[in-house]
Formats: C-alpha cells, structure tokens, sequence
C-alpha cells in the first residue's frame, strides 16, 4: 500500500529532522560576566547548547536592533554549578548596550558570512613599523573583533575603529586571511622643514619693516593655510596646530 500524502510530508519531516546537525537559532536570557571570573568573551550552558561545539561561530543580537550583531566564537562547554543559558563578558556586552535578563537570540553563522574584508585600527603612543604591523594582522587571524574593542598583541595594542563587510559597514566580525588592514596613528606630527638662504635673517632696510625676511615668509606660506589645514585635519583626526 503506498503512503498517503499526509504520511509521507510526517516522514520527510522526521528525516529533515533527524540529518540535520545545525544549531537552530533560539530566544534566551543574557548574563554577564567579569574579567575576573573569566577571560572568555563568552560562556555558554551544555545543559542549553549541547548542539554547539568549541569553535563554532555565534551571532547574537537583539529582537529589535537586529544591525548590532555580536559575533563571538564559542569556547568549550563546561558544566556549571549556576544557572544560567548564556553569558558575555561585561565589557563586551556593553558596547552592544546588553543588560543583565535582556531578551536575545543566539543563532549559528558561517565563517563565510562573518568575514570581514576590511578592518580600520588607529593607535597611540608607540610607534609600529611596517613589521610589527604584519605580526599584529597575523596575530588577529581567526579571531573575532566588534567596532571600538581594544585589541593586543605581542605589547602593540590597538583599537577596531571602522569594520566592513564589501562596501557595508558592520559591528562585528571575523578577521580572515583575506581581510584587509588599514593601521592609522593617533600621535603622528607633520613637521615641515624649509631651508632658506642667510639673506632671510636680514632686517628689510628698503621698506623699512621690522620683521625679518623668514617671518614674511611664515606668515605668508604657513600661517595663510592654517585654515585649509584644519579643514583636513578635522575630517581625518584629532588634531592641534600650535
């Protein structure tokens, strides 16, 4: 006798159900956690999660600020005493603006769709030549980062300023080796050296000007664009010209 419609969609149910091994995205409660707790970014309850495996790639996100995705990698499950579903570091979870109980969902992503093709880094106070630049880009590879996260590696320290997925920009991401860097300073001065003859030093005795040669020269070369150079300043850093 050959399985009526109804009988045979109940059995490719039961058979979709039973091949697939994908986590499926749910709604929990959010936890947070300090530093020294745990180092991890995030934690998560085998007891809740036991479809999810060290290494997999999570994002998690508010019902109703869906562009704010955290994309985080999952660390070993390990039982825990406290109840609780998931949990993220404090720090973490206050750049998404997440609170103690809020409402979020937790679903899987592909390491495909949470590479990022373009990563911004600005720094301060120390000085990265174009080596040490190299050694911090592998250092972050396989690592997931979200906009404004202080990063560290081999005591150079940076900070994500602007992430992006092709032309979009996004909160948060995976860096692969494909994933493009710009390093920008913080503490970089322009310093502008003008050589001039001994003529320059000289009083101008024929209009009878107090100033100097090289004053009119500053005033008329430097002084004049200060205005242009704030201007461009302004758009790309924070600057101050003395």
């Amino acid at each position: 006798m050959s399985a009526t419609p109804a009988h045979s969609q109940r059995a490719d149910t039961h058979l979709l159900m039973a091949c697939s091994t994908t986590p499926i995205a749910r709604l929990c409660s959010v936890m947070t956690h300090t530093a020294s707790h745990s180092a991890e970014e995030l934690i998560l309850n085998p007891d809740f999660y036991s479809d999810f495996h060290a290494g997999d790639l999570v994002q998690i996100y508010d019902p109703e600020k869906k562009k704010h995705r955290l994309i985080l990698r999952v660390p070993p499950l390990q039982p825990s005493a406290v109840r609780f579903e998931l949990s993220i570091l404090k720090t973490v979870a206050d750049s998404v603006n997440l609170k103690q109980f809020n409402r979020v969902i937790i679903d899987s992503i592909t390491e495909e769709e949470a590479a990022l093709d373009f990563v911004e880094l600005s720094f301060k106070k120390q000085y990265l030549p174009r080596g040490n630049m190299l050694r911090f880009k592998s250092g972050l590879i396989g690592r997931t980062v979200h906009v404004n996260q202080n990063l560290s590696f081999s005591s150079m320290q940076a900070q994500s300023q602007d992430l992006r997925r092709e032309t979009n920009q996004s909160f948060s991401g995976l860096i692969t080796e494909k994933t493009k860097f710009v390093f920008r300073s913080k503490s970089a001065r322009i310093i502008w050296l003008v050589q001039i003859s001994a003529e320059m030093w000289d009083i101008d005795e024929v209009r009878y000007d107090p100033y100097v040669f090289t004053i009119r020269l500053i005033s008329s070369t430097i002084l004049e664009r200060r205005n242009v150079l704030r201007k461009i300043l302004k758009r790309i850093c924070k600057s101050y010209i003395r």
